[in-house]
């Protein structure tokens, strides 16, 4: 994917993939909306990053809850937080065993 001016929301962005991502799209000259819940990794992240500040929206916030601010038009959401949590799996039927 070329990001080129895209708008991309990248959560888990402080570390790890969403990192990494964020570097990517960064490079590519995408506007980014970087979120995590660890202020302190996001900022680790914006400093390294190649990127004019006027392109970068910095959210450290729990995406469990409703999102503080937006970027419109959102062409992309790669979620990279750990946090989701999930009721258990239904049980395969006996056709797929």
């Amino acid at each position: 994917m070329n990001a080129g001016q895209s708008v991309i929301a990248i959560t888990g962005a402080g570390g790890g993939l969403g990192a990494a991502m964020a570097r990517r799209f960064a490079a590519q000259g995408a506007r980014l909306a970087l979120i995590d819940l660890r202020s302190g990794m996001l900022d680790e992240v914006v400093s390294s990053l190649d990127a004019d500040a006027q392109n970068l929206l910095v959210l450290p916030c729990d995406v469990s809850k409703e999102p503080e601010k937006s970027m419109q038009p959102l062409h992309g959401l790669p979620n990279t937080s750990a946090g989701w949590t999930c009721s258990s799996a239904m049980p395969a039927s006996p056709a797929m065993h």
